[in-house]
């Protein structure tokens, strides 16, 4: 790469970070925790997290790094959160879905607005293309049989 400074600029500030390893030709596997180092520091993660989720916590002592990362940890859990929460919700709408069985003959006929007296249509061009049926209807009949 060139030692251009624009370009640098460019790479460290508008490049993802997780593509800029491809760009560059370096591996970035370098940070990523190893099992070890995470089962002996767990406790210890989950206790600082609680102390920056508290907003009434003194924070002067954590480095600047550490809070604007957690920020940005936090922010994309909540909008993960929300995520989760829109399909579930979507998912649940889906659910209550009311079966078409459900309706009675009445309902039914209100809700396909279904006219008595069929329109006709004037003969176009492309009539001997397009195949019209109508709908069934049920009525009952009166009377003598």
């Amino acid at each position: 790469m060139e030692s251009n400074p624009f370009h640098q600029i460019t790479l460290d500030c508008l490049i993802n970070k997780k593509h800029r390893g491809k760009i560059l030709g370096t591996n970035n596997d370098n940070n990523k925790v190893n099992q070890e180092e995470r089962n002996l520091y767990s406790e210890r993660v989950l206790n600082l997290a609680k102390h920056l989720l508290d907003l009434s916590a003194d924070t002067d002592d954590i480095y600047s790094d550490v809070k604007d990362s957690y920020e940005t940890f936090l922010s994309f859990t909540i909008q993960f959160l929300k995520d989760l929460d829109e399909k579930e919700r979507n998912t649940t709408i889906d659910d209550e879905y009311i079966d078409s069985s459900e309706y009675t003959e009445a309902e039914e006929e209100s809700q396909l607005h279904v006219e008595e007296n069929p329109v006709t249509l004037v003969k176009g061009p492309f009539d001997n293309f397009i195949s019209v049926k109508s709908l069934p209807t049920n009525k009952k009949k009166y009377g003598k049989k």
